[in-house]
C-alpha cells in the first residue's frame, strides 16, 4: 500500500500513462481500419452498398475511440493540475509523450502510406 503522495502519484502515472498511449494508438488504428474497409471494397469493385453497415459501425466505433482518446488527454491535463498543486508535476507533465502531436503524426503517416499506394 502506498505511503506517500509521491508513491501514489507514481502508481497513478504507471497505470494511466500507458493506457493513455494505448488509446491514442488504438484510435488511429481504428481510423485506418475504416479507410482500409472502404479501399478494399473499391479494389474488389463491389457496389457501394456492400458492407456499408459494417463500415458505418466500424466508423462509429472509431469515433468513440477518438472521443475516448480525447477524454484521456483532458484527464491528463487535470492530473497535471493536481500534480502542480501537490508539487508532483514530474509525474504528469503538461502533455504526455503520446499527446505531443501523436494523433497528428499518425495521420501524417497514414497520408504518406496512402500516397505511396496510389
Amino acid at each position: 500500500m502506498p505511503k506517500t503522495r509521491r508513491e501514489v502519484a507514481r502508481t497513478v502515472a504507471d497505470t494511466f500513462l500507458p493506457l493513455e498511449a494505448t488509446i491514442q494508438t488504438t484510435a488511429a488504428d481504428a481510423a485506418r481500419c475504416v479507410a482500409m474497409l472502404i479501399e478494399q471494397r473499391m479494389l474488389a469493385r463491389l457496389p457501394l452498398t456492400y458492407g456499408a453497415e459494417a463500415i458505418a459501425l466500424t466508423s462509429a466505433g472509431a469515433q468513440h475511440l477518438v472521443l475516448a482518446a480525447n477524454a484521456f488527454a483532458n484527464a491528463h491535463s487535470h492530473l497535471h493540475a493536481i500534480g502542480e498543486k501537490l508539487e508532483l508535476e514530474e509525474f504528469f507533465g503538461p502533455e504526455s509523450p503520446p499527446n505531443e502531436g501523436g494523433m497528428l503524426k499518425e495521420a501524417a503517416q497514414l497520408t504518406l502510406v496512402q500516397a505511396q499506394a496510389a
